[in-house]
């Protein structure tokens, strides 16, 4: 691998995360200090890669950093600052959904903090190499069964606005569906995820790694 093609940014609000990181990349691909540089907020690294480099850019990310953006937009928001960023998610979270959407929005790899340092060193290497890599974790297939997967995408819409706060007749006015509709639509998105009543789907978002669709704009279905 060509060290001098690559300038790495690892982006971690953690200090020990971004030490570890650093010294990963120098003691196994020996990689010097003036090609690493780390970030602990979104808006700095957006601000880093907003300009043009010499360099292709390898960005070491972590999904939830201060800042506005997190998770999938955040991928979204480098993908646009820099369209020929390699970006590497390195993240608490293993979830499939999470890890998919992350990968829809232009990650190329995705790999779990609790993974041996092999799976991010081999990650590392795939992605300066232009290749994909899936921590091994990560069961892709397993969106295809999942209860939320069962759910339509306006079963979907209602239940993630009643999660940000919103209450039947407002989801009523902002999308102009009927109230019977909007009720129809809940109820039939609790009961396809087992779900009692609205109290429980924060809790269900969290266990089943979904919170990430919350960061998304309302809309309309």
């Amino acid at each position: 691998m060509d060290k001098q093609r690559f300038r790495y940014l690892i982006a971690d609000d953690h200090p020990s995360v971004t030490f570890a990181v650093g010294q990963l990349l120098a003691d196994v691909i020996g990689v010097p200090a003036s090609q690493c540089f780390t970030f602990a907020g979104s808006a700095e690294l957006l601000d880093a890669c907003a300009g043009p480099s010499a360099e292709v850019r390898v960005v070491v990310l972590d999904l939830v950093m201060p800042g506005t953006v997190k998770r999938a937009k955040l991928v979204q928001a480098l993908m646009r600052a820099d369209p020929d960023a390699r970006v590497l998610v390195y993240t608490a979270d293993e979830s499939a959904f999470l890890a998919k959407a992350v990968i829809d929005a232009g990650a190329m790899g995705y790999v779990a903090k609790t993974s041996p340092a092999a799976e991010l060193m081999e990650a590392i290497v795939a992605v300066c190499g232009g290749q994909h890599h899936l921590d091994g974790r990560i069961d892709l297939q397993s969106i295809q069964s999942h209860s939320w997967a069962s759910l339509t995408e306006a079963e979907k819409a209602v239940l993630l606005a009643l999660c940000r706060g919103e209450k039947a007749q407002e989801i009523v006015s902002r999308t102009g569906r009927s109230y019977s509709t909007v009720t129809t639509h809940k109820y039939n998105g609790l009961r396809k995820l087992g779900l009692r009543d609205g109290s429980d789907l924060l809790p269900y978002l969290y266990t089943n790694g979904l919170l990430y669709e919350l960061d998304g704009d309302p809309g309309c279905w």
